[in-house]
């Protein structure tokens, strides 16, 4: 299925370019969104049948993970726009509001259900049972894992870290899905009603995936430095041009996701004309755009050697 997606919407195209992997995102964020919003529709409607308020909050769940999609789908879109006057640095960084947003209703959401699931502990009703309910249950749990996998397939073609935790969040979903069927069929064998405590476990992963998408998301808004790979990688791409004889002080400034701007100090010897030397450096900015995809910017300090 998830071959065919790809050839149907994308096709044989250049995973390295930037237009291939904003198809690519878009392609997994509207699979996502789709089939997380069929998902939170039949749990809502089971869970309601069945009395079930862990049913119920898993439901939610699934709408969050559907907005958590949109959200995707909204920092492409922004991340695309051009810089202007105000803006010189475009418009990514609007993600990261948005995320914000999403992180404190999903801290909300959390905290409603683990009220409603301990009202549940303290005042239990009688869960139903269902068959069919019940299969159709463990059949979202599959879907939950195809998803899982589909978004692990396509994160590591185009090395997209949100893609590749979109993948690790389905699959926590799934686990979500086989403790709340492995309640109802207790309750239904034993008759001890353990909902209301199976409630609170699924509304401490809402309040806790919420809990740290807001704090990634403010991390990077305060700034985070460079990883040691990346920055190495960076240093030995413009070690390796000649005329350059050291390089220090790199720093990287974040203006949104992908929209890494590193700042370098490259040292030339002081015999260098200034045009040969600003022409070295324009080579270098010029082919790390074209091989890293960075905005290097890079300063001449000139020694005597």
């Amino acid at each position: 299925m998830t071959k065919l997606l790809v050839k149907f919407f994308i096709g044989n195209l250049d995973v390295n370019e930037e237009a291939t992997r904003t198809k690519y995102g878009n392609l997994a964020s509207g699979v996502g969104m789709v089939t997380n919003t069929f998902l939170f529709l039949v749990k809502l409607v089971i869970g309601l049948m069945l009395n079930s308020i862990s049913i119920i909050a898993d439901a939610v769940n699934n709408i969050t993970d559907s907005l958590a999609n949109l959200i995707v789908i909204i920092g492409i879109k922004f991340a695309k726009k051009p810089p202007d006057r105000k803006h010189p640095f475009g418009h990514a960084r609007i993600e990261y509001i948005t995320s914000l947003i999403i992180a404190a209703f999903m801290l909300f959401l959390g905290y409603e259900f683990i009220t409603s699931s301990i009202e549940s502990i303290i005042n239990p009703e009688e869960i139903g049972f269902n068959v069919v309910l019940v299969g159709i249950l463990a059949a979202s749990g599959l879907l939950k894992l195809w998803q899982s996998l589909f978004y692990r397939k396509l994160g590591k073609t185009v090395n997209s870290g949100p893609l590749k935790a979109l993948s690790k969040d389905s699959l926590m979903d799934v686990i979500i899905a086989i403790a709340i069927i492995s309640s109802v069929i207790f309750t239904h064998v034993t008759g001890i009603i353990i909902d209301g405590y199976i409630g609170v476990i699924v509304s401490l992963i809402i309040l806790y995936s919420g809990f740290m998408v807001a704090k990634e998301t403010v991390s990077k808004i305060i700034g985070e430095s460079i990883d040691s790979e990346q920055a190495e990688k960076i240093l030995d791409f413009v070690r390796s041009y000649e005329g350059i004889i050291s390089v220090h002080d790199l720093t990287v400034h974040n203006y949104g996701p992908g929209k890494n701007v590193p700042t370098l100090h490259v040292e030339m010897s002081d015999t260098l004309s200034l045009k040969d030397a600003h022409a070295i450096i324009d080579e270098i900015e010029n082919d790390a755009k074209a091989k890293l995809d960075i905005e290097l910017l890079l300063h001449i300090d000139p020694i005597q050697i």
